[in-house]
C-alpha cells in the first residue's frame, strides 16, 4: 500500500501549489485512475510517486521494489543511438544488470512485450525518431519486461486510435492482475471502467476519492 499524506508541491514562481495537501492511497494488484482536467495536478502526483520530483511538504510511504514510470512527454538526445528494441531491453537491467547477456527467456519476454504493444515493425528504429505516443508505447513495453512493483502511466492513450487504446487497456489490467500497483492519469472516459479506485483532482486538491467495484 502506497500512502500519501498532506502532499504539497509548489513550483518556483507559481501563485498556487500544483498539489495542495493531497491525501491518497494506492493498493497493489489494483488500478487507480487519477482523473481531472489539464493542470489539475495528475502529472505532478505521478512524478512525486516516481521519485523524480521532491515534494515541498507532506509524505509518501510504502513505495517499495521497482517503479516503472511512463511519462506523457519524453525528451531524448537526437544523436542517442538507442533502438526501440534496445529501450525495451533496458527493462531487464534491474534484474540482470546492464552488462549481462540476455538469456532465452529474456529475449522471449522482450519479443512478447513488443508484440503485445504493436512494436514489431519499429524494433530497429531509433527511439529518438519516434513520436511521443510511440515512445510511450516503448516505455510501456519496457515496464512489462521489468515486471515492476509499481507502474505509473501518464495519459498513455493520448493520440491513439480505439484499437490501440484497447491494447493499452489490456496491458493495464494484466499488470494489476499480476500484482502491480498501477496508477494511471487519464482523461478518457472509458478508462474509468478499468479502475478499482478513482482519485479526482481539482486544482491540485483531491475533490473526490471513491472505491469502484471491479
Amino acid at each position: 500500500m502506497i500512502i500519501v499524506r498532506e502532499l504539497t508541491v509548489r513550483y518556483p514562481g507559481a501563485s498556487q501549489p500544483a498539489l495542495d495537501a493531497v491525501d491518497a492511497e494506492f493498493e497493489p494488484a489494483a488500478v487507480t485512475v487519477l482523473w481531472g482536467h489539464n493542470g489539475s495536478g495528475k502529472s505532478t502526483l505521478l512524478q512525486v510517486l516516481a521519485g523524480t520530483l521532491p515534494p515541498t511538504s507532506g509524505s509518501v510511504h510504502g513505495v517499495r521494489g521497482s517503479v516503472a514510470y511512463v511519462p506523457q512527454h519524453t525528451r531524448v538526445p537526437e544523436l542517442l543511438p538507442l533502438t526501440v528494441r534496445g529501450a525495451v531491453e533496458m527493462g531487464t537491467w534491474r534484474r540482470l544488470g546492464w552488462w549481462r547477456r540476455l538469456g532465452r527467456d529474456d529475449r522471449r519476454s522482450i519479443e512478447n512485450a513488443c508484440a503485445r504493444i504493436g512494436l514489431d515493425t519499429l524494433a530497429r528504429r531509433r527511439f529518438s525518431d519516434l513520436s511521443g505516443g510511440q515512445r510511450q508505447r516503448v516505455l510501456l513495453a519496457q515496464a512489462i519486461v521489468e515486471r515492476a512493483d509499481v507502474v505509473l502511466l501518464d495519459e498513455p492513450a493520448t493520440g491513439l486510435d480505439a484499437a490501440s487504446r484497447a491494447v493499452i487497456d489490456d496491458v493495464v489490467a494484466a499488470e494489476a492482475r499480476r500484482g502491480a500497483a498501477v496508477v494511471m492519469a487519464t482523461h478518457h472516459e472509458e478508462h474509468r471502467a478499468l479502475a478499482d479506485r478513482i482519485v479526482t483532482l481539482t486544482n491540485g486538491r483531491v475533490d473526490r476519492e471513491r472505491e469502484q467495484a471491479s
